[in-house]
């Protein structure tokens, strides 16, 4: 950048107010997973993955010449998609197996939280972002990521 950002003003006119609320949001969450604390979750790792969505669904939404909310919240979803895992491991005593106990084949992880938890991390990153008073199109999105068949999930 031509100068450093000093001020929220500035900020929101570099990078849009919705845009700058999503990375907000991401870090804020993000403060809560360490390393150390959160055996076999990776923060960095989680950060470069949420990264890598948010840019591929912007992209994805432009290519289909979505309207400029539209991509947007395509961006601000893809940031947020697994907010909810960064809740669960920062709040797990212990990390959330791969596969329940017993199964010889590894499972998509939404699934076995389902089973362990009686829930996913879908499920927790949607209703925190409905408490943050997000567009219902994010919530949305958040809660059916990883589940939806055409997919691949993580």
């Amino acid at each position: 950048m031509a100068h450093p950002i000093h001020s929220i003003p500035d900020a929101i006119a570099l990078v849009g107010a919705a845009r700058l609320q999503s990375l907000v949001m991401s870090a804020w969450a993000f403060s809560f997973a360490d390393e150390k604390m959160c055996r076999g979750f990776s923060p960095a790792a989680e950060w470069h993955h949420a990264l890598a969505v948010a840019q591929a669904a912007e992209k994805l939404a432009r290519e289909r010449r979505a309207k400029p909310a539209l991509i947007e919240s395509a961006f601000v979803a893809g940031i947020l998609h697994d907010v909810g895992k960064v809740m669960l491991a920062a709040n797990s005593p212990r990390p959330t197996p791969t596969s329940s106990p017993g199964q010889e084949t590894i499972q998509p992880l939404w699934q076995t939280e389902t089973q362990v938890l009686g829930y996913s991390h879908a499920e927790v990153g949607a209703c925190l972002l409905g408490l943050w008073g997000l567009d219902l199109v994010i919530v949305e999105a958040v809660s059916r990521h990883p589940s939806n068949p055409g997919c691949p999930s993580r």
